[in-house]
């Protein structure tokens, strides 16, 4: 195996803007609506580690998921995918080229017939060569070589050959495209042509990339490919097109999975303990809860309505036999998940099932501020400031309390109740559910307590009657709509969002709420807007 220490090196990750653009520059405007929100700056945008091994299943062959052993990707707006935090430290750099390593000797060993375009017996003709490094490099860099880059190419394809065997020259050219930035690095640059405004259009490929990223969370595929290098992707109708075809695939679920899992902090689901001695088999029926949740995702918004006032308020959802003692209903048989109707009056869609009640409780208790932190923040995106530096200490319990009375108490001093007025009762409205979910009518021999004021708080304001009261009336608000507009956006673009971003966010509302509140048509909408085919001028990329 030819060592690594040949290939480019990763500094190159850090070149300057200009050698990262494109080859091939826009068309026209392309907007296939008629906002023009300000789009976010240039840049160079790191794969994701779930990016990295679906794009070596689709350019290699290669489903082993070696990302799976990288260093966690680090989440800065509520997602995975923030490019400010994508960058790469000298251990990353280790990880990517042993990464490597491997995924090239693996492909010249195991999947040749699969890259190479020519029969192996040609592996030393020349022009066999040129054409494999021109149309590898074209999937890999998601966009054509240039000539100085085949050039470059040819001359380590050559080297490996002259010294061990034409095997090892092909395997170090993909170790070395596999190290390089433009395979590391999604490119958005754009064509070199600002506009009266400071604002470039993606090129064609940098833009066929941002949409099979955006939709199903890989590289382009072929149709997308051509539809960039004839220039139809440039046009509106070519873009359209294509987001309706990327859109309906059936690896479109994935990516729309994703965010919600990551939207309900699933994330989280790791640190999630239990007593052994109290729920022994709790590892499985934590898996069955993200089987659940995914199962109610999966059915509800591809082969049902795809409504966000199905997913909050639906009381219905989808079982097997580790979650069903939770439910107190009958087991059913096998192992599939098997749909059930609930009592409407205790579960209303993805906020009252098990899995979101169990990551947002505490080992031996529920923990109301972290349940109505979560619901204010992800579902109705206010902001909650962080916890302050020292806390005073709380009063001493008078007696015996339930988990309501012992968070009263706890965070009843002034300097706690600035972030609490507004956790506290949110929380509160979810104490029917105890640790794993299960609804309860008592709390330590004390009666559960669910009625809440919640006057004030946007989308709600007003008294609520417990956790289903609360869910629907969010359901029914605009704020619920135009935070899932917002979220859209932070994961579209993996970035925070600002004032730049409000007209963004409410044309997108707007369309989402004349589709009668389509969650797929809003994830689908945010590719149609011009700030998801341009980009404003002033370079930035995320690095370590």
């Amino acid at each position: 195996m030819v060592s690594s220490r040949l290939a480019l090196l990763i500094p190159a990750l850090f070149l300057s803007a200009a050698s990262c653009m494109g080859q091939i520059a826009g068309g026209d405007d392309g907007e296939t609506s008629v906002e023009r929100a300000t789009p976010g700056s240039i840049r160079v945008w790191r794969l994701t580690t779930q990016q990295y091994d679906n794009t070596v299943r689709d350019l290699l062959g290669d489903t082993s998921r070696p990302a799976r052993l990288f260093t966690p990707d680090i989440g800065g707006t509520g997602f995975t995918n923030n490019a400010d935090l994508l960058g790469v430290n000298p251990a990353q750099a280790a990880e990517f080229a042993a990464s490597a390593a491997r995924l090239a000797f693996d492909a010249v060993t195991s999947r040749l017939g699969r890259i190479f375009p020519c029969p192996a017996s040609q592996l030393t003709d020349a022009g066999c060569a040129r054409q494999f490094i021109e149309t590898f490099g074209l999937r890999a860099f998601r966009r054509p070589l240039g000539a100085d880059e085949v050039a470059a190419y040819l001359g380590l394809y050559a080297q490996g050959s002259q010294t061990i065997d034409a095997t090892a020259g092909l395997s170090l050219v993909i170790e070395t495209m596999l190290q390089s930035p433009h395979f590391l690095y999604r490119s958005e640059i754009g064509d070199g042509r600002p506009d009266s405004g400071g604002e470039v259009r993606l090129t064609p490929h940098e833009l066929a990339s941002a949409l099979s990223y955006h939709f199903v969370g890989s590289m382009p595929d072929e149709i997308l490919f051509a539809a960039a290098s004839s220039g139809s992707l440039s046009t509106p109708a070519g873009l359209g097109a294509e987001v309706e075809r990327l859109a309906a695939r059936d690896d479109a679920r994935a990516p729309m999975l994703d965010f919600y899992r990551q939207l309900l902090d699933y994330d989280d689901v790791g640190s999630v303990t239990r007593d052994p001695k109290l729920f022994p088999k709790f590892d499985s029926v934590l898996a069955s809860m993200q089987r659940e949740t995914q199962t109610f995702i999966e059915k509800n918004v591809f082969e049902g309505d795809a409504r966000l006032d199905t997913l909050l308020t639906a009381p219905h959802s989808y079982i097997d036999a580790n979650l069903a003692p939770i439910y107190r209903l009958p087991k059913p048989n096998g192992t599939t998940m098997v749909r059930v109707d609930l009592d409407p009056g205790q579960r209303a869609g993805l906020l009252t099932q098990p899995g979101f009640l169990t990551i947002h409780s505490l080992p031996d208790e529920t923990s109301p501020p972290r349940r109505g932190k979560s619901v204010l923040e992800k579902i109705l995106c206010l902001h909650i400031p962080p916890p302050i530096d020292n806390i005073p200490d709380p009063p001493s319990p008078a007696g015996k309390e339930s988990t309501r009375q012992k968070f009263e108490r706890l965070t009843g001093p002034p300097v706690c109740m600035g972030c609490h007025r507004l956790l506290n009762p949110a929380g509160f409205s979810f104490e029917a559910y105890d640790v794993v979910g299960a609804w309860r009518t008592v709390d330590n021999t004390l009666p559960v307590d669910t009625r809440v004021d919640l006057t004030g708080i946007p989308g709600v304001d007003g008294p609520v009657a417990g956790a289903v009261d609360l869910v629907r009336k969010i359901a029914q608000s605009r704020e619920a709509g135009e935070c899932l507009a917002r979220q859209t956006v932070r994961h579209a673009f993996g970035r925070e969002t600002g004032s730049d971003d409000d007209g963004l966010v409410s044309k997108m509302l707007a369309r989402f709420q004349a589709t009668g509140g389509n969650v797929r048509e809003l994830f689908a909408s945010v590719a149609g807007t011009r700030a998801f085919t341009h980009r404003r001028m002033g370079f930035s990329a995320g690095v370590q």
